[in-house]
């Protein structure tokens, strides 16, 4: 059975060379920097790939390593396709070729941690099974945002809660910046890029935003920083002009299906630096 999770698509291809064109912030001052999180950190097909990440399809261009060369830290990027948050916490991706969970790149001299996470803790998989994927889209997509998400998200919300707590304890002084996820439904247009009905991109939007609100208030219920990657991707998504994702296919050497492109990574390292200036 194929299976839909974020980071699901294994890209091998690495060429190019990674560069933000912008220069190193000076006002920022750290030193260790972690990144943990799923596909959404790690940049799948984002051209030039980590041959050493493997199976978790880690770019050298995410946005972890963009920020990193931006406030000159050292980075640990352990972030991971399909990570879940008990693989951030308990439980190694084996199947990745991953022999620790995230959380123990974690340590006391950590100042800076970045994290995306929650969306593969149920979210994700009949999120793009009912409304990317269906042959119904319309009618799934509307009955999974009614009826499946109001179960699926206050699991959601005790997952990232207790992660935020894990890394707090681990690294006492560190500053901890949790990322919301980028829109791929913002838009009411279809397109090439995003072939579904109008009904089926305005529940998925829906979803989107759903998830982005609960994260929030996650972040704001545990004092830690927020970036809203969701509200600022709106008129990013595949069919407009300057896409942050792709659709529901995938742009060689730029990204995986429903998942960043190079654009979105930087925009997303820039929404860090905003949010920590």
């Amino acid at each position: 059975m194929r299976r839909f999770l974020l980071g699901a698509v294994v890209w091998l291809a690495v060429s190019g060379c990674a560069s933000t064109g912008a220069p190193r912030d000076p006002d920022l001052h750290f030193e260790r920097y972690v990144a943990l999180g799923d596909s959404y950190t790690s940049g799948p097909g984002i051209s030039p790939m980590d041959a050493a990440a493997g199976l978790c399809q880690r770019s050298k261009a995410n946005y972890p390593a963009l920020l990193a060369r931006r406030i000159g830290a050292d980075l640990t990027d352990v972030s991971c396709g399909g990570a879940t948050t008990a693989h951030v916490l308990t439980t190694p991706q084996a199947a990745s070729g991953v022999t620790t969970a995230q959380i123990a790149a974690v340590t006391t001299d950590t100042d800076l941690v970045t994290i995306s996470i929650g969306a593969n803790d149920g979210f994700t998989t009949p999120l793009f099974f009912q409304c990317a994927f269906s042959r119904t889209p319309a009618q799934t997509c509307a009955a999974f945002v009614q009826t499946s998400l109001p179960q699926i998200l206050p699991h959601i919300r005790t997952t990232v809660g207790a992660t935020l707590d894990q890394i707090e304890q681990q690294a006492p002084n560190a500053t901890i910046v949790l990322v919301g996820y980028m829109s791929f439904a913002s838009g009411e247009q279809t397109c090439d890029a995003l072939p579904l009905p109008s009904e089926a991109i305005a529940s998925m939007h829906s979803a989107e935003q759903q998830l982005e609100q609960l994260l929030s208030e996650v972040a704001d219920l545990h004092q830690v920083t927020f970036v809203p990657m969701g509200r600022r991707s709106d008129g990013h998504d595949p069919c407009s002009d300057h896409p942050w994702t792709n659709g529901t296919s995938a742009v060689p050497y730029n990204g995986s299906w429903l998942h960043p492109r190079r654009a979105g990574m930087e925009a997303t390292a820039d929404a860090i630096i905003d949010a920590l200036s």
